[in-house]
């Protein structure tokens, strides 16, 4: 967002936002997806621990 403050002022509209997520700005919107990435990140790291196969 640093590089890009106006995203804060920009609102969002999608026509996939009732699947996808309501947000008030593109920052908002970018913010959520960097969470995201860095829980699946987490889910994978740790499914690595305990592998399927053997």
């Amino acid at each position: 967002m640093a590089e890009h403050p106006e995203w804060e002022n920009t609102p969002f509209k999608s026509v996939f936002a009732d699947d996808y997520g309501h947000f008030d700005s593109l920052a908002d919107l970018f913010r959520q997806i960097g969470h995201d990435e860095h829980v699946h990140k987490l889910e994978s790291l740790g499914l690595l621990r305990s592998p399927r196969f053997p």
